[in-house]
């Protein structure tokens, strides 16, 4: 049996799911709040340490990034989010205490993010447990079975260039799935910025569903 993993992130006001897979799934670190840099791991710390005590004396009379560029460092400033995996020292000049001032990016504290195309930027989920409900789900890939149907032109699901399968579910959170849980709904479109919707079915559900197509 060929299977394929999906996680489902809830809708808001919606009994349907987004629905993306692991591969858009990543570990990011949150710098929304922050006045950060990053700095190549080789960097001469005690060199960076001298830089922050000047900058924090100095009050606002020069950035901190001026002050690297005086000494021919290179850096990049943190943007609202970075990946985990990078492997980069972060500065947080700011930081009264030195030795919390200069961490490794591996150090910091990061969470799953989705990270998805809406057809003109790249967008953002955070998947906090607290604000956001959102369930793995493991299907049967030989399992599926398309809704489209032709209509005379192409075949589609109800529309053109949208497009419907339906899977048995194996797993919901590596638990069996529930009676109204047996399978799940998948559609999607052809267009650019597309993200999958879905829905679970019980048994009946999903058969009423493929003999009615």
């Amino acid at each position: 049996m060929e299977t394929r993993k999906f996680r489902l992130v809830k809708c808001e006001n919606d009994n349907d799911y987004l629905i993306f897979t692991p591969d858009e799934i990543v570990n990011k670190v949150d710098f929304f709040e922050s006045y950060a840099f990053l700095l190549p791991c080789d960097v001469d710390k005690e060199l960076i340490k001298k830089l922050i005590k000047l900058y924090q004396e100095q009050g606002s009379k020069k950035n901190f990034d001026e002050l690297l560029n005086e000494y021919n460092i290179s850096y990049d400033r943190a943007n609202y989010s970075e990946y985990a995996d990078s492997d980069v020292l972060v500065v947080f000049p700011d930081e009264k205490n030195l030795d919390d001032a200069i961490v490794h990016m591996s150090d910091l504290w990061d969470s799953e993010v989705i990270e998805y195309f809406d057809g003109n930027t790249i967008r953002e989920i955070w998947l906090d447990k607290d604000n956001v409900y959102y369930i793995d789900v493991i299907v049967d890939d030989d399992s599926r079975v398309s809704l489209d149907a032709w209509n005379g032109n192409n075949w589609c699901y109800l529309s053109p260039f949208n497009h419907a399968y339906i899977y048995k579910v194996v797993s919901v959170d590596d638990a069996d799935p529930e009676d109204n849980e047996q399978y799940l709904f998948y559609e999607w479109t052809q267009f650019q910025g597309n993200i999958p919707r879905g829905r679970f079915l019980s048994d009946i559900k999903a058969k009423e569903l493929i003999e009615a197509n």
